[in-house]
């Protein structure tokens, strides 16, 4: 706006330089009349106001209390920081809160803050608790940019109305908008975007979304490398069932044998008597012996 309230003056001053040149100059120093000099050129821009770089800081007092001592555009390390001061925060909990979105699968690819972030992007995540609210707080390139504050649908009569009206007397005013199947409440400042979101039909929470806004302007150029994250855990081993069928011939088969076994092994009494048998030996009875005897007038050997 700044710069074509200049072009305009210069232009206007132009015009008027000009038709001064054509009434009261001759033809061959028209074209050096009509430049401004370095010092009107000078005057001429500083009457203009300056355009500041300065980045608007946030002042509404309703998002200040939800921020609770954050800023956007804080490190990790510095939000840790802040938060640590909390004498009833476990520090120890918040560190190991701590995740990056890198490309592997995190267990909260399918809770409620699923959606608040991308992988591959430089994203990470911190998640507190304070005064039995849980926060998720989402940072880009090592910068805070947006919390996620679930809301848990207690009932079927906590309808999106309902929870767009407890909004509107936190944050005040607010617009209700509607994209397909999605629907919101939005409210803000000139710093921050604040978002009443449905999570839909199969969702169990609404959620309070608070977001930069000179990183939302910039977000998609911020987001080149989005990968889809890979799941890593352990395969579980394969169980194979037997069907049915397969095991009942194999349970017949089993008994089969078992039978055949039964039929063709000597019974315990039978093996006991045949071993008994080899260890006692009867003597010779007298008829065995005279049947033994060799009779003298028989034997070829006799009177050598």
């Amino acid at each position: 706006m700044n710069r074509l309230l200049a072009v305009m003056l210069m232009t206007a001053v132009s015009f008027a330089t000009v038709a001064r040149v054509s009434a009261d100059a001759p033809q061959d120093d028209a074209f050096a009349q009509q430049r401004l000099s370095d010092s009107d050129m000078a005057e001429l821009l500083g009457s203009l106001p300056a355009k500041s770089t300065a980045a608007v800081v946030e002042s509404s007092p309703a998002i200040l209390a939800t921020l609770a001592g954050l800023e956007w555009g804080m490190s990790s390390q510095q939000a840790m920081t802040v938060l640590a001061s909390d004498a009833k925060l476990d520090a120890a909990k918040l560190r190991k809160s701590y995740v990056t979105f890198d490309g592997q699968a995190t267990k909260w690819e399918d809770s409620a803050a699923a959606g608040h972030y991308t992988h591959g992007n430089a994203e990470a995540m911190l998640v507190v608790d304070r005064k039995g609210v849980r926060t998720h707080l989402f940072f880009i390139q090592d910068k805070l940019w947006k919390t996620f504050e679930p809301v848990a649908k207690k009932d079927a009569t906590t309808s999106f109305q309902r929870f767009a009206r407890g909004l509107r007397g936190r944050f005040g005013g607010g617009h209700i908008k509607v994209a397909g199947e999605d629907r919101w409440i939005e409210f803000g400042s000139k710093r921050t975007r604040v978002r009443g979101v449905d999570g839909g039909m199969q969702a169990e929470r609404y959620g309070v979304v608070l977001e930069d806004r000179p990183t939302l302007d910039k977000l998609s150029t911020m987001r080149v490398a989005t990968i889809v994250p890979v799941q890593l855990k352990p395969v579980p081993p394969v169980v194979i069932t037997p069907a049915k069928a397969d095991v009942e011939a194999l349970a017949k088969i089993v008994a089969a044998d078992k039978a055949r076994a039964k039929v063709q092994a000597p019974s315990a009494k039978v093996e006991e008597a045949a071993a008994a048998a080899k260890l006692h030996v009867a003597p010779p009875t007298t008829t065995e012996l005279d049947a033994m005897a060799v009779v003298e007038d028989d034997d070829p050997l006799t009177g050598l």
